[in-house]
């Protein structure tokens, strides 16, 4: 009770002082701003050898809001120079936030690419023979590695995608052919979990002007992601045509997702509670970058889902040749 009655006071005579100072100020500038006026008042009786009534222009009132003017004029360029002094040291800050962690992602990539090649040797039997019990060993330790790398890239995409330095490499890409390289790339995984993949393709897509390796990445992420959260039945990735836009969806037979955890789903480092336990951890930037991506090639995504029953991603991409944003110059680097 005593610290908050001297907070009080304290705050109380602060604020007064404040104020007594701005009324100083104010005053002074007022009494400026009359001997300004009473020099012009005397320069303009010589000039016209007669007197100009500035008695009765000059009154008080005017004085005290032309003070007042000059003093938030002043108040307002302090500001100014404040926030834009504030806004270099963010700069500065963000900075050297965006090249510590891509230092140390590299610092971290290094080892990772010597373990990777290291174990695939061994297990290709290059140095030596080696039993059942150890190659399992190593294959685990294998996805380990890889899983380790994607957290890595997830973590210098985000940040080179925030930074606004992005490079996309546009050409006339056939987006069911994506859909089928990430159906094969992901299928024998689908099926040790005991997933059905299955894969619907409208057969009358145009061309468009996509990054081939961005796309990839978006719907790898979305199949995935379905994969962590889908313990039996299937997983579909369906391409078609709505008017001027094509859509890709990824729906799943999965825990599905609550209707208060839907605002969330594409905010960064978001893991969402699924009522059991995660099969797998990540950096919860995937869906992230995925909005970022399809958002650079002027696209939309989103997500329906009810809980218990599964849920469906969907990105569209606009039906023309070129349609990716300016302002980057981002590649990814992967292991």
């Amino acid at each position: 009770m005593i610290n908050k009655a001297i907070t009080w006071k304290y705050g109380i005579k602060t604020a007064a002082f404040r104020d007594m100072v701005t009324i100083g100020v104010i005053t002074f500038q007022a009494f400026v701003l009359v001997e300004v006026l009473d020099l012009g008042k005397i320069m303009i009786q010589v000039a016209n050898k007669q007197a100009w009534p500035i008695d009765k222009i000059v009154t008080v009132p005017v004085i005290i809001i032309l003070a007042v003017t000059l003093y938030t004029i002043d108040r307002l360029k302090e500001r100014t120079i404040e926030l834009q002094e504030s806004q270099k040291k963010a700069e500065v800050a963000n900075n050297a936030k965006t090249d510590f962690l891509t230092n140390m992602s590299h610092e971290l990539r290094t080892p990772l690419v010597a373990i990777k090649e290291g174990i695939g040797l061994v297990v290709e039997g290059l140095a030596g023979k080696i039993n059942v019990k150890q190659k399992k060993l190593l294959d685990i330790s294998k996805k380990n590695v890889d899983r380790l790398a994607r957290l890595i890239n997830d973590v210098l995409d985000f940040q080179k995608i925030e930074s606004g330095r992005m490079k996309f490499d546009i050409q006339p890409n056939n987006i069911n052919e994506i859909a089928k390289d990430v159906y094969e790339m992901m299928a024998s995984t689908a099926k040790d979990i005991g997933v059905d993949l299955l894969l619907e393709l409208d057969g009358g897509l145009p061309r468009l002007g996509f990054d081939n390796d961005k796309i990839t990445q978006v719907l790898t992420n979305l199949v995935t992601n379905a994969m962590k959260f889908t313990e039996k039945g299937k997983i579909t990735i369906k391409t078609t045509q709505r008017d001027d836009m094509i859509e890709v969806s990824v729906s799943d037979t999965g825990c599905g997702i609550k209707k208060k955890d839907l605002p969330r789903v594409f905010d960064r480092f978001e893991q969402l509670a699924t009522g059991g336990e995660r099969k797998t951890g990540g950096t919860g930037l995937g869906l992230a970058i995925s909005k970022e991506l399809i958002g650079k090639h002027n696209g939309i995504i989103w997500v329906e889902s009810e809980f218990g029953k599964g849920s469906k991603f969907t990105f569209t991409l606009p039906n023309k040749k070129t349609f990716v944003k300016k302002n980057t110059d981002l590649i990814r680097e992967e292991l």
